[in-house]
């Protein structure tokens, strides 16, 4: 018998907790998010899209009647605290004024201690450590052994390929952005610098995450003791009811779920649809996920950099930018078009692969981070080396010209996503690892009693 939050309703969905005792709750989980889920995004003006890939795990645990799920994450929008209650999960919007930045925050710490002390939690749950907040969790629980860290991308990582296959004179090229001078030789020293503290949180914990043997590979260079588990992602459900058909797409047109940054390589893309259009003229390359970048009148650096590529080529009939896109209409981009394609430098296990391969639309991606582990090269995909647009451009032009090609990959990819993305399995897996991850706490506590 556990005490477990009541919810009183007040207006704009502010919420009260009052502790009262509920029987049958044995598992208590509280996740750290790095933004709000798309079921209650609206509230603090967020379309929910950074946290969209939770939605498909979260409805899964609401399955599960013996464990209650708290998610807290950090909002700059409004400048309070915030708690809501909607089908049956709890949320905790703390307020915090900056949080793309890499400066310590006591002040944060300490509230988040708060919500731990409030929410009582048997696992504490922190998804990525590309922010400061994870560490600032890691510190909040004193290091307990019932936290754990699933690793998204390693930023500490992504900093030495940030900027890969852009020259240096465009790397140091000063732009005007946010009222400064900014450049990506800047923004790539920034993200060193949080990854010092992702270095920190990754230290800090006992149990981690993860799903390839990269992130493996990296968290155990960094903390060599850690126990980690392998759990697969779930997506979002809208991907998994969909099936990708040659006879429907729109020729010649390749999809990218981002671009934003220069990690996500649509340089490489650029490069490799000059020799595309050689043979196929109408090709067109559409980049969903943020587009102020480049659309909007305050261009990054690295929009910057794409307009003068874009320009040079003469490719601005070739290129849209359309911005986030919903679930839903992602899934119709996909169904819509003849290839998907990842041209990152560096990544994990990218969300877009998996819902593209889901769907059935086939993709070619760069050979980078934990890609190998997603799909097998010339059956369920085409994998590449990342910084050779020759190479993409070979692959993408190898699905145009050959429809039995195309299909046959589709089929072999989705059937593979299946596996990998099964909700019910990843689902089981996860709360097993809970388990194991109270298990082993509740016998530390009592040990040290």
């Amino acid at each position: 018998m556990f005490m477990t939050p009541k919810v009183i309703y007040g207006g704009n969905w502010r919420v009260v907790f009052v502790h009262h005792l509920r029987e049958g709750i044995f598992m208590r989980i509280l996740w750290l998010c790095n933004a709000p889920l798309p079921a209650v995004a609206k509230r603090f003006g967020d379309t929910g899209s950074t946290a969209s890939w939770l939605t498909g795990i979260s409805n899964e645990l609401r399955k599960e009647k013996e464990c209650e799920l708290c998610i807290v994450f950090p909002q700059s929008t409004l400048r309070e605290d915030v708690r809501i209650r909607k089908d049956g999960i709890y949320y905790i919007g703390l307020y915090k004024e900056r949080i793309d930045t890499a400066e310590y925050s006591h002040k944060f710490e300490e509230k988040l201690k708060r919500c731990l002390d409030e929410w009582k939690a048997d696992v504490i749950h922190i998804f990525g450590t590309e922010y400061i907040h994870s560490l600032e969790m890691v510190n909040a629980s004193g290091r307990e052994a019932k936290t754990v860290i699933s690793i998204q991308g390693l930023i500490s990582l992504c900093a030495m390929y940030y900027n890969g296959g852009i020259s240096n004179a465009d790397r140091v090229r000063p732009v005007w952005h946010k009222n400064a001078f900014s450049s990506l030789a800047l923004e790539q020293k920034e993200f060193a610098r949080r990854g010092k503290s992702e270095i920190q949180a990754v230290k800090g914990v006992q149990h981690i995450i993860g799903r390839t043997d990269w992130d493996y590979a990296c968290v155990k260079r960094i903390n060599p003791n850690c126990t980690y588990h392998k759990c697969n992602e779930t997506m979002r459900e809208a991907f998994y009811h969909e099936k990708w058909d040659v006879k429907n797409v729109r020729r010649h047109s390749i999809f990218i779920s981002q671009g934003s940054y220069p990690i996500k390589g649509l340089h490489y893309m650029i490069r490799a649809l000059t020799i595309i259009k050689k043979k196929y003229q109408d090709c067109t390359v559409t980049v969903a996920g943020s587009n102020e970048f480049i659309n909007g009148k305050d261009k990054t650096p690295y929009g910057r950099y794409i307009e003068r590529l874009i320009a040079r080529y003469h490719l601005e009939d070739n290129i849209r930018f359309l911005g986030y896109h919903s679930e839903k209409n992602m899934v119709s981009r996909l169904l819509e078009s003849h290839v998907h394609v990842l041209c990152s430098n560096i990544e994990n296990s990218p969300n877009s692969v998996g819902e593209a391969m889901l769907v059935g639309t086939p993709t070619v991606a760069g050979l980078v981070g934990g890609i190998a582990a997603l799909m097998e090269h010339g059956t369920e995909g085409f994998l590449y080396q990342h910084n050779a647009p020759y190479m993409l451009a070979y692959y993408v032009q190898r699905i145009f010209e050959n429809d039995e090609l195309a299909m046959n990959i589709s089929k072999a990819g989705r059937k593979k996503a299946e596996a990998l993305y099964n909700p019910v399995n990843n689902r089981e897996v996860l709360i097993k690892i809970y388990q194991e991850i109270m298990n082993e706490a509740t016998g530390k506590d009592r040990r040290q009693k």
